[in-house]
């Protein structure tokens, strides 16, 4: 008993590692409720399995991961904005990321899957092959509303940019004077409960 127990014990450890030897490249968007802005951090790297462009200068929808699930629950005009804050590491060289691409396909589109995509601070296109190690790393604002958003885990299904495996992560944060109010509350009611005693 002791022995099935010890080797059921090494086949889940070993299921969970070979399950976390596969990395991603990760988005974590959080915002509060109605600020109009949302602080997209990124982590992680992957190794790419097919060519690839992080274009210097303007963006297109080519140069995105192309089915990222419906982000956004409203219908926004696609947009690119720049940015400062996150870089990107291309087989051992650093890039600073200056702009994103935000492709909206709205929820009456065949396909509502967005599209995200990154350029780059370089004087040329930044291209790589396949079997490339891709990082990245930092944070940036965006001037979108998470109410915007739909909150959950996504990820493109069939990665479509470089063959690199993106998750994107969004979830909403309690306004801190929403939680300040609600803590004084509770402190009041708790003075008031004290006194009567």
């Amino acid at each position: 008993m002791t022995r099935l127990i010890y080797v059921l014990g090494l086949a889940l450890l070993l299921t969970s590692l070979a399950n976390s030897a596969k990395a991603d490249l990760i988005i974590d968007v959080v915002g509060a409720p109605g600020s109009g802005q949302t602080t997209w951090t990124l982590t992680g790297s992957d190794t790419s399995t097919s060519s690839g462009t992080f274009r210097s200068g303007s963006l297109a929808e080519t140069d995105s991961w192309m089915d990222i699930a419906d982000l956004f629950k409203t219908n926004i005009s696609s947009f690119q904005q720049a940015i400062s804050g996150a870089t990107v590491n291309v087989g051992g060289t650093a890039y600073a990321i200056d702009r994103i691409l935000i492709d909206d396909d709205g929820s009456n589109a065949s396909n509502v899957d967005d599209e995200i995509g990154f350029g780059v601070d370089n004087t040329s296109n930044v291209t790589f092959s396949a079997a490339t190690l891709i990082s990245w790393t930092g944070s940036f604002t965006l001037g979108a509303d998470i109410n915007d958003m739909n909150v959950g885990s996504y990820q493109d299904p069939s990665p479509s940019f470089g063959g690199l495996d993106l998750r994107v992560n969004v979830s909403a944060v309690p306004e801190p004077s929403g939680t300040v109010l609600i803590c004084f509350a509770l402190a009041s009611w708790n003075l008031r409960f004290r006194r009567t005693k």
